[in-house]
């Protein structure tokens, strides 16, 4: 089951985004505007399985819509996972 999480930053336009690695792979995780175009790289380097957070800090932004993508492909596997979700900065 997919479910869709739409996370809203008020007043503290920081958040944490946590996710976890079930086995070692390189993930990606990318902030987009609504025009596609990346406005933050918060992760793109080898981890080892487990749990792994990421702060997102949004002080620069404009109020509106962004998107996040969690991307990873198994080192030794090569099965990959993409994730987007949707967050709105209100300021």
């Amino acid at each position: 089951m997919n479910k869709k999480i739409t996370m809203t930053l008020r007043h503290n336009p920081s958040t944490t985004i946590s996710f976890d690695m079930g086995r070692h792979s390189r993930p990606s995780l990318h902030v987009f505007n609504l025009l596609g175009q990346e406005v933050a790289t918060l992760i793109n380097e080898s981890l080892n399985a487990g749990a792994y957070t990421s702060q997102f800090n949004a002080n620069e932004l404009a109020g509106r819509v962004y998107f996040y993508r969690l991307e990873a492909m198994g080192i030794l596997s090569g099965k990959s996972y993409r994730q987007t979700e949707k967050m709105l900065l209100v300021k």
